[in-house]
This record gives C-alpha cells, sequence and structure tokens, in this order.
C-alpha cells in the first residue's frame, strides 16, 4: 500500500481495476487461516495460507465455485463516493486483510468514500470478529511489541514496520472522520444489547431480515454494496 501513494494520480480505472481484483482475492482467501479450522496447523503451515501472491492466487483460482469479479467491478466502478458494508467474518489475519481491502477502496479509487463494518456480539465460531476485537486490532497493529523481532533484522524490517504505522494510523484517523464505522459502538459488551448486529447470531435466514431486524435492513439499504465474509447463515 506505501507504493501506491506515490503513484495514486496516475491510477487510472485500468490499474484500478488489476489492483482490485488482487485485493478481491486477498480478502477472499484470508478466511484459509479460520481459528478454528487450525487447531493441528504448524506456523509455518499457517503462513503458507496467508500468502497472497500472484502465484498463490492462481493456484487458488481453480477452487473458485462461482466468481463475479466482472460485474462486481463494473458496478463498483460506476459509483461516485458510494458506500461499501462488510460482514466481518474472522478477527486476527482476514480481520486485517478487510481493513487493507477497505483502506484500498476509499484512499485510492473515487468509488467509496465510506465503509461500514459488521461484527458479530458473540465469537459464534470462535474466531469471529467481536466489537471488542475490531478496535484490539487497530491498538496492537500500532503496539511495537506485539510483533516478534525479526530474525533478519536490518533495514528492511524497520522500513515496514513504519509503513504499516503509516496505514494504520489513518485507519484511526478514518474512524475518528466516520469513513471507516462500526455498525455498533466499540465499547459493546460481548452479548450486549446492540439490535444493528443481533441478527448476524439469531435463527433467522436473510429473507426474514426486514421483519426481525428492520434496523439492519435500512441501514443495509443504504449501501452500494455489501460484502459478506461470514458463512455462518
Amino acid at each position: 500500500m506505501h507504493e501506491l501513494e506515490s503513484e495514486k494520480s496516475l491510477l487510472d480505472d485500468e490499474k484500478l481495476n488489476v489492483l482490485f481484483r488482487e485485493m478481491v482475492q486477498m480478502c477472499l482467501w484470508g478466511n484459509a487461516t479460520d481459528l478454528s479450522l487450525l487447531t493441528h496447523m504448524s506456523p509455518d503451515d499457517i503462513r503458507h495460507l496467508q500468502s497472497v501472491g500472484k502465484d498463490a492466487q492462481a493456484a487458488r483460482q481453480q477452487f473458485i465455485l462461482k466468481d463475479d469479479q466482472e460485474q462486481l467491478w463494473k458496478h463498483l466502478s460506476s459509483l461516485k463516493d458510494g458506500r461499501v458494508d462488510f460482514v466481518l467474518d474472522n478477527s486476527g489475519f482476514e480481520l486485517f486483510t478487510d481493513l487493507v481491502f477497505a483502506d484500498f477502496l476509499v484512499t485510492y479509487t473515487p468509488y467509496v468514500s465510506k465503509v461500514y463494518f459488521h461484527p458479530k456480539l458473540i465469537p459464534w465460531f470462535v474466531s469471529d470478529v467481536t466489537p471488542p476485537d475490531f478496535d484490539q486490532a487497530i491498538s496492537s497493529l500500532l503496539d511495537t511489541s506485539f510483533f516478534p523481532a525479526s530474525s533478519t533484522g536490518g533495514n528492511s524490517s524497520d522500513m515496514g514496520s513504519e509503513h504499516l504505522k503509516h496505514m494504520v494510523l489513518r485507519w484511526r484517523n478514518y474512524i475518528d472522520q466516520g469513513v471507516f464505522n462500526l455498525s455498533v459502538a466499540s465499547d459493546t459488551p460481548l452479548g450486549g444489547n446492540a439490535p444493528p448486529a443481533e441478527f448476524w447470531t439469531a435463527p433467522w435466514p436473510y429473507w426474514n431480515m426486514e421483519i426481525q431486524a428492520p434496523e439492519l435492513f435500512k441501514t443495509l439499504q443504504e449501501s452500494d454494496l455489501v460484502i459478506f465474509k461470514g458463512d455462518l447463515k
């Protein structure tokens, strides 16, 4: 993302399309590190799953059952200062990729100016994002002691840390400005009373949302694009 800052003025629709496809793949495969599925995997296995390079993306293409990226790009690129909603799934690496994707949309494209993130009120499948997780992700990424010291050391590691800090500070600024929004208050306790988020762990199917969760239904109607990361329903 850091490299894009110096090239922002050169990002036409064609280049944004290429970057968009990479972001979609990254965001999609972030789900591969669902903590409920990784009980017997080593750290090296997990790092392999988190690989988002072009070779890794190409190898995974065969596992995508339905690919509507072309139609999605047509819709997204027709927007001006639009709104995108993320219905979140896992905390940790997947939430990080969701935030990177959201950052790309609002920082480097003219299509989106506001993003809403929808957490769950309880961690239904072990690692689901809850309101405290969202805040903790930002604070942890800004904590220099959060990441283990690099075994290689050197300037590249220091530069990477600075670039990460710069990006996450931008996210915090977006939260303060209302560009990034959590659908419920960030201090909502686990299992707390927050109607906009209760639907995600309720027994109702999506076609009952208008009746069972009218507040949520109304707010999603105001969105230009809703990205469902979870598979709970």
